[in-house]
C-alpha cells in the first residue's frame, strides 16, 4: 500500500513540475563546457522568461550572434549587461536587456534527466495498468481452436 501510495505522489509531484515548466519556463540544453562547474556539458536548465530583475552574479541565457548562450552577469553599466563564462574560455560578452531570454532557475544533469524520465516512465505504466487492470485479467486468450481460456 506504501509503494502504491509513493508512486501516486511522485506522479503528481512529476505532474506539478511539468505544470509549472509549461507555465513558467523555457528548457534549454547546454552545449558547452564554458559553463563547467555549475552547468556542466548536457544539463538542461530551466528558464524562467519573464524575470523582474536581474543582478549581478545571476545566471541568465541570452542570443548573442545567433547563439543562445548561458552565463553569469558579472557587471551591469550604463545600460549594458558584460556576461561572463564559468570557466573563461570564451570571452566577456557585452548585452542589452533586448537580448536577454531570461535568468536561469535552475538545471538538472543529464543523470537526473534520464532517472526522471525512468520514474516517470515507471509511474505513467502503473496508472494504465491501474485503469486498465480489470480489462487485461479478464480478457479471454484465443486458442488455435477458438476456445476461449480465462486467465483467471
Amino acid at each position: 500500500m506504501i509503494k502504491l501510495f509513493a508512486k501516486y505522489f511522485l506522479c503528481y509531484l512529476a505532474f506539478v513540475f511539468i505544470l509549472f515548466i509549461i507555465m513558467f519556463c523555457k528548457i534549454f540544453y547546454v552545449g558547452s563546457t564554458s559553463m563547467s562547474g555549475k552547468y556542466n556539458k548536457g544539463t538542461l536548465v530551466f528558464v524562467n522568461a519573464f524575470p523582474q530583475k536581474i543582478y549581478e552574479n545571476d545566471v541568465i541565457t541570452f542570443e548573442y550572434k545567433n547563439n543562445i548562450i548561458t552565463h553569469f552577469v558579472a557587471k551591469i553599466e550604463d545600460g549594458y549587461i558584460i556576461t561572463k563564462s564559468r570557466s573563461g574560455v570564451i570571452d566577456d560578452m557585452k548585452i542589452t536587456k533586448e537580448n536577454i531570454i531570461g535568468k536561469v532557475v535552475f538545471g538538472l544533469p543529464n543523470e537526473i534527466v534520464i532517472a526522471l524520465l525512468i520514474v516517470l516512465g515507471t509511474a505513467a505504466n502503473t496508472i494504465i495498468i491501474l485503469f486498465f487492470w480489470k480489462e487485461f485479467v479478464t480478457k479471454p486468450i484465443i486458442q488455435a481452436n477458438n476456445n476461449p481460456i480465462n486467465i483467471i
